[in-house]
């Protein structure tokens, strides 16, 4: 952010942003701005030094993809991983130790899957998928390519599936599977 930014930090800032208040006040070494004269102005005064795109959040995104830390999970399975016999594993994946993966689950290649992942039973994951620590996978659930489900996320489970009859609740079963398409990312806890 504009407001807390320090040297050797770079930010960015949109035209209509409400902290653009801060560009008097700021310390940050570099800015990534729109074609804002007037702030372009402010920021040759101030001698920070700037990058100019039409889109600077989507500038910044690039930026910080740059500096991401990849995960670079050994490929192979860990010695504590749980697989069942009838499951199929793809080439190049990573599972990770404590991994549970249940009967009938086909496992595409390239995927990483972190500690503590339990994968139930007719499964299918396609290729290039991060599933990210303790997510809970429950059968018939598909997840297609290049997904990745942040951390303690439940795919599949019943929901509240219950209806009211005569003062009491009777259980709805909710039967099927989820399907979760290419290139979606799930966040975390969901």
């Amino acid at each position: 952010s504009l407001e807390y930014a320090s040297k050797n930090e770079i930010t960015f800032l949109e035209e209509n942003n409400k902290i653009k208040e801060f560009i008097y006040t700021t310390n940050v070494s570099a800015i990534i701005i729109g074609k804002n004269c007037s702030l372009i102005d402010e920021i040759k005064k101030r001698n920070i030094s700037m990058i100019l795109v039409e889109d600077p959040r989507i500038a910044f995104a690039e930026v910080l993809n740059t500096f991401e830390k990849k995960f670079n999970l050994k490929k192979g399975i860990d010695e504590s991983a749980n697989i069942a016999s009838t499951s199929f594993i793809g080439e190049d994946c990573s599972i990770g130790s404590n991994v549970f993966i249940g009967e009938n689950t086909i496992i595409g290649s390239n995927n990483t899957i972190f500690p503590g992942v339990v994968i139930s039973e007719n499964v299918e994951i396609g290729d290039n998928n991060i599933l990210f620590a303790n997510c809970v996978i429950y059968q018939n659930t598909k997840i297609k390519n290049n997904c990745i489900v942040n951390s303690n996320t439940v795919i599949g489970s019943e929901g509240f599936g219950f209806i009211p009859q005569n003062g009491k609740w009777k259980k709805m079963p909710q039967t099927g599977g989820v399907i979760i398409n290419n290139e979606v990312e799930i966040g975390t806890n969901c």
